[in-house]
């Protein structure tokens, strides 16, 4: 369930750099985005699409992003060198700008919680601010697309196709984190071109992602802008809630 990677800003946009190599603060900086999701979405009126609570503070959410979005991104991406038969194929990027020496130092963002990496680059220490991530699984559906009976042919061809050497990605989530202003502007078009490009190299043949519809769909067409045609609409039934109105989308040819 996709959050928002859009911005209204009118500022030039940066330039991101993609990284694929995760390290352990990463977990940090992804619960993080994910709570300022909440922030943000509340502020603008859309706290139906993850509520209120902070994702910090939800038991497990913070092992969950260790375990099955940066070690398993890991242990997927080194599995091409060692042969590993990996069950979970799923990989995250993060993407991430620039702000050391010879880049814009990010017009006078205050540092106080915004995640950095620092790296050497030539015996240059560089500094890179962490703007969004993207997770993404190769021949898997989320249990409640799969549940959904609208979708069993869908899914059956899918598989159908994966058994033909034609997988399928598919996007779990992409966030970014708002608290860095408009830092975020064009973050989810970069990180959308590296998904393009691993389901190129996996052979995929069609993407899919869902999306939040509530909001007039303001999400569901930020998608279509990115190539995605909209497949239907469904709901996620949740005890002592309203449904959570959701819309398939998917993008191919690739």
């Amino acid at each position: 369930m996709s959050a928002p990677a859009i911005s209204s800003s009118t500022a030039s946009p940066p330039s991101f750099e993609i990284r694929e190599e995760l390290i352990p603060e990463d977990t940090s900086f992804i619960t993080a985005a994910f709570d300022s999701c909440v922030a943000h979405l509340a502020a603008v009126d859309c706290a139906g699409m993850w509520g209120t609570q902070p994702f910090s503070e939800k038991d497990g959410f913070a092992d969950s992003v260790r375990d099955d979005m940066v070690v398993a991104s890991e242990r997927f991406r080194n599995s091409g060198s060692t042969g590993e038969a990996v069950e979970d194929k799923v990989r995250t990027f993060i993407a991430e700008a620039r702000v050391g020496p010879g880049a814009d130092a990010g017009d006078g963002l205050d540092d106080s919680g915004l995640h950095y990496r620092v790296s050497d680059d030539g015996g240059i220490t560089v500094r890179y601010l962490q703007v969004g991530a993207v997770v993404v699984h190769l021949d898997w559906f989320p249990h409640y697309i799969e549940s959904q009976a609208g979708f069993a042919a869908l899914v059956g061809k899918a598989k159908e196709a994966r058994s033909q050497g034609a997988p399928s990605v598919y996007i779990e989530v992409m966030v970014s984190d708002f608290r860095v202003g408009h830092a975020r502007r064009g973050v989810g078009t970069a990180l959308m071109g590296r998904v393009r490009e691993f389901a190129a190299e996996q052979g995929a043949k069609t993407l899919f992602v869902d999306s939040w519809s509530g909001n007039g769909g303001r999400l569901v067409r930020y998608y279509e802008s990115l190539g995605f045609v909209a497949v239907d609409d469904f709901l996620v039934e949740r005890k002592n809630k309203d449904p959570w109105p959701g819309k398939l989308l998917r993008m191919d040819p690739l």
